[in-house]
């Protein structure tokens, strides 16, 4: 009976040693595979450079003078460009540098002060060129991890944060607030979601050394960018009247 009642233990020990090692690999590979679609966005991988390649650095100049420079994202395959106001305010050329190197002169469309978001078209596009899939920004949630295509005059860079803050503002567009760092020169750059869809165009960037990047959400930005192309002639910078933005916290 003493034989019998051993045997009974040690297959018991064994059952319960067989869960365990099955539990913890389990554990193992579900969290080997969030480690992995994390790392997938690293600027190495596939997705990464594509993303990269559908954003440019802006240069403007007037009189021969630089003014400034910042980011935008490819929004069409025809050419068509969204960057911040601020950045081609002024400008009489805009010199349009790919990830590649490879560059292009591109036209002013219209801009929108209240948004600060502005629309150029490039004068010679390549319909080679593809634009972001673009991502539902009405589902963003406080807590969401976005990244920031970060394209300057020092080159790519993707930058890891979490959305801090929703708010609205009139004419039905949404603001998200990030805590991921930002540089003057950044602006106009594209966030993007988990799944590297876009969510929003970066059009705040103040000065100092602990700005956080925010965005104005895409889908506000989608349908203001139609209405800008659809009502603009590309050979001239047009404005739509100013508003006061209202800022109040979505908690």
């Amino acid at each position: 009976m003493n034989s019998i009642g051993s045997r009974l233990t040690c297959i018991r020990y064994a059952l319960v040693a067989g869960m365990a090692t099955l539990f913890l690999a389990t554990a193992w590979e579900v969290r080997g595979t969030i480690q992995q679609s994390e790392l997938e966005h690293d600027f190495g991988s596939p997705a990464a450079r594509t993303m990269l390649a559908s954003t440019v650095t802006i240069s403007v100049d007037s009189r021969s003078t630089e003014l400034g420079t910042g980011g935008g994202v490819l929004f069409m395959p025809s050419g068509t460009i969204i960057t911040n106001g601020h950045v081609v305010d002024g400008a009489t050329s805009v010199d349009i540098r790919r990830a590649d190197g490879r560059h292009s002169q591109g036209q002013f469309v219209r801009r929108d002060p209240f948004t600060d978001l502005a629309v150029i078209q490039l004068v010679d596009p390549d319909i080679h060129w593809s634009p972001l899939q673009t991502g539902d920004s009405d589902r963003v949630q406080i807590g969401d991890q976005v990244f920031l295509i970060a394209s300057s005059q020092l080159g790519g860079e993707l930058r890891r944060g979490r959305i801090t803050d929703l708010y609205p503002m009139q004419r039905d567009v949404r603001l998200i607030q990030t805590n991921i760092p930002i540089r003057s020169d950044e602006a106009g750059n594209a966030l993007v979601n988990a799944d590297g869809h876009i969510i929003g165009i970066v059009t705040i960037a103040l000065t100092g050394s602990n700005s956080m990047a925010s965005a104005t959400a895409i889908n506000s930005a989608n349908d203001l960018v139609l209405s800008m192309v659809a009502s603009s002639a590309p050979s001239f910078l047009q404005e739509v009247p100013n508003e006061t933005p209202a800022r109040s916290p979505v908690r």
